[in-house]
């Protein structure tokens, strides 16, 4: 484990570094106007980096404090209550103050909710099946007679708004939302599909270990084609709800997998 001095000086930075990095982008509005098509696609790809970086620096410092065998329940939840106000806030700031983007222009669109919340859910499961069942080569194992299925209640809300409010709110605003469409001005919509997939499964290089290439390679593969099927649906129906849901689930709906096999 690294010395407490610094996991402190990166806990410090981990926080710093959103309002610094979101005052640079203000400061660039004038040199790199977000008006200028060429322009706004680089600085979209600069919120790619910005939340990379953010993220990979508080992921990493929360790996060095022991949370959850012996900290107990309290401290993820207050480590998920410091998060939660950092995923909303600097999208609202990046997006819609800084950039001026509507949120209709990240894809907003509630004039069809019906078909969005059923297509989210429908998406969300069969991307579930999907990645953590069929890829991972556990399919007869999840339809194998287990336990019943005995949630923590606390656990699962945290989970909950770690999957929805947290990840699929900041990553889906990032990659889908504006990253793609600005994208797709530069280099057409397939292309721009792609480049977000990719862009969106190397932000989660850091969740697996690289103990063998095959399976590191496989999830990461897994996460672009999760990616590049939602930015279809972004594609095709100029939306994020649908979208937003399905992610949201893909994140949380393994808590009753989790459950079954164990």
């Amino acid at each position: 484990m690294a010395s407490e001095e610094i996991i402190g000086l990166l806990g410090i930075l981990s926080i710093a570094w959103w309002p610094i990095a979101l005052s640079i982008m203000f400061l660039l509005r004038k040199r790199f106007p977000p008006s200028n098509d060429r322009y706004a696609a680089y600085r979209a790809l600069a919120y790619v980096f910005i939340f990379w970086v953010g993220r990979t620096m508080g992921t990493w410092v929360s790996r060095q404090v022991p949370i959850g065998a012996g900290a107990g329940i309290q401290d993820e939840l207050s480590a998920l209550m410091f998060g939660l106000p950092i995923a909303i806030f600097w999208i609202y700031f990046a997006y819609h103050r800084i950039e001026g983007a509507s949120w209709k222009e990240l894809g907003w669109n509630f004039s069809h909710i019906k078909r969005e919340i059923v297509l989210g859910v429908l998406l969300g499961i069969a991307l579930f099946i999907l990645v953590n069942v069929c890829w991972s080569y556990n399919f007869w194992k999840f339809w194998s007679p287990g336990p019943k299925i005995c949630v923590n209640m606390d656990i699962a809300v945290m989970l909950f708004i770690g999957s929805f409010a947290i990840a699929s709110w900041q990553e889906e605003n990032i990659y889908r939302g504006y990253l793609q469409p600005k994208l797709a001005v530069l280099t057409g919509k397939w292309k721009a599909n792609a480049i977000q997939a990719v862009l969106f499964s190397v932000a989660h290089v850091g969740y697996w270990q690289f103990t063998s290439p095959i399976p590191f390679i496989t999830n990461l593969t897994m996460v672009a084609l999760m990616g590049f099927i939602l930015g279809l649906y972004r594609q095709r129906y100029d939306s994020l709800v649908a979208p937003f849901i399905a992610h949201g689930l893909v994140d949380f709906l393994p808590i009753f997998w989790w459950y079954l096999r164990y």
